[in-house]
Formats: structure tokens, C-alpha cells, sequence
């Protein structure tokens, strides 16, 4: 089932750590549901590293992705792949 453009802009905002306390609830309920609403949260997380790598960020959202979201040591390797694949695709 797609997301509604809503629902990946609360996810985003959750994931940089913006969202209303409504907000956060309903996301966190709805990745209590099952493994699909994981898999899009997981889609959506790789789209904002990507797009950080790529430079494709408000200046805010990359505010928020450097202080909120990169704590954990999975998210900074993540980001350090994809700085490589940048790097390796402007090569060719």
C-alpha cells in the first residue's frame, strides 16, 4: 500500500525529530502494526541519507539530520556508504 504524501511527510518529520506528540504516537503505533510500516520507515530513513549525501536538503532538514538523526552508528555508516557511491558515480 503507497503512503499518502502525508503520511511520508510525518514520517520524515518524526525520523528528524520534528513531529507533534500526535505525530510521533501515530507513528510509532502504526510500526507496532507490522513489518510493512517498518519496511517504509526504513524506505524513507535510506531517501533522507540519500538525499543528504546528495546535497538535496534544506539547510533546516540538514540541521535536523546532523543533530537528531545521525546518533545512532548504523544511520552514520549508512550515510558514509552512500557518500561513496556519490563519490564513485561522479567519477564515472
Amino acid at each position: 500500500m503507497a503512503l499518502l504524501p502525508e503520511q511520508e511527510d510525518q514520517i520524515r518529520r518524526y525520523l528528524l525529530g520534528v513531529a507533534t506528540p500526535d505525530e510521533a504516537e501515530r507513528v510509532e503505533i502504526d510500526l507496532l502494526r507490522g513489518d510493512e510500516n517498518v519496511e517504509r520507515l526504513l524506505l524513507i530513513e535510506d531517501e533522507l541519507i540519500a538525499n543528504y549525501a546528495l546535497d538535496a536538503l534544506s539547510e533546516h532538514e540538514r540541521d535536523l539530520l546532523e543533530t537528531d538523526f545521525l546518533y545512532t552508528p548504523e544511520r552514520r555508516e549508512k550515510l558514509t556508504i552512500a557518500h561513496e557511491m556519490v563519490k564513485i558515480a561522479s567519477m564515472s
